[in-house]
């Protein structure tokens, strides 16, 4: 009796406590050199709380003109950010298990440089921000830099005299009226704006967020691309540069049915799921 006992405490525990480490500094992982496992042996003060309810994790991959990413730090434990405490509320109000917060910026598609930003909350078991790390760690370091890929799709350095966009409100293709600095853009945040525009730089700036409880979802949660050739900012270029960056934000197999139904291919998370984008 007192073994079945023993057993159903296991099973059933009378908290939600977790073992996570936090008060990690930022680790800074230079080109070429391999993952820092965090301990509490570390000169950093990292330790162990053995009574968390979540767990806090951040990770950020900086490409340059490099083929691989020129740097990759991480830190373990609340920061205090911003973002950290937006999604934080989300998780207390909605009930989720995890929050993977994503930035992807490109400044300038002509510098060729990128950025990548992960903010993790998480209660799902002991470290999980510490395992999603690592997996984020391991995709980053073995990709090259994709900005070639998106210059492609949204920019050219030769001088254009006239420049065509997609306008949202007719719904068609027009000629922009602009003598300099013609470009396109689309803006999805509170006032959502896709046509022409004028702007001496080209940019991309994106953030979704993963979040999981009895089901997986993704949200768009902000969208500003200017770009400057013709159509760039044409839906289904919209699409198909949204989808890349699904790809090298968390590594998808991404397939599109008649239903526009997207399905996404977990790796990292070892997991099937359907989402629909909002």
């Amino acid at each position: 009796m007192k073994n079945i006992i023993l057993f159903l405490i296991f099973i059933f525990p009378f908290t939600n406590q977790l073992t996570c480490l936090v008060n990690c500094r930022i680790f800074k992982v230079p080109k070429g050199k391999s993952f820092q496992d965090p301990s509490p042996s570390d000169q950093n003060i990292c330790k162990y709380d053995r009574r968390a309810i979540r767990c806090y994790g951040q990770i950020m991959v900086y490409y340059n003109q490099n083929n691989g990413p020129e740097l990759i730090s991480y830190s373990l434990g609340s920061q205090n950010h911003i973002i950290e405490k937006e999604i934080e509320e989300l998780a207390n109000k909605n009930r989720f298990k995890s929050i993977i917060y994503f930035l992807f910026l490109i400044e300038s598609f002509d510098t060729n440089e990128l950025v990548i930003t992960a903010y993790i909350i998480c209660q799902t078991n002991d470290n999980c921000a510490l395992n999603y790390i690592k997996d984020f760690f391991h995709l980053y370091y073995q990709q090259t830099n994709p900005v070639n890929e998106f210059n492609s799709l949204y920019t050219n350095n030769n001088i254009i005299s006239k420049l065509t966009c997609y306008d949202y409100e007719t719904k068609k293709t027009k000629e922009c009226l602009i003598n300099q600095y013609a470009t396109c853009i689309i803006h999805d945040i509170d006032m959502f704006q896709q046509g022409c525009y004028s702007d001496p730089n080209t940019k991309l700036e994106y953030a979704f967020m993963i979040t999981s409880s009895e089901k997986t979802s993704l949200k768009k949660v902000y969208e500003l691309i200017v770009c400057n050739t013709h159509n760039c900012n044409e839906n289904s270029i919209i699409k198909t540069i949204e989808n890349m960056i699904y790809n090298y934000t968390f590594g998808t197999i991404i397939l599109l049915n008649n239903s526009n139904q997207i399905k996404f291919h977990l790796f990292i998370f070892q997991i099937f799921f359907t989402i629909y984008l909002i």
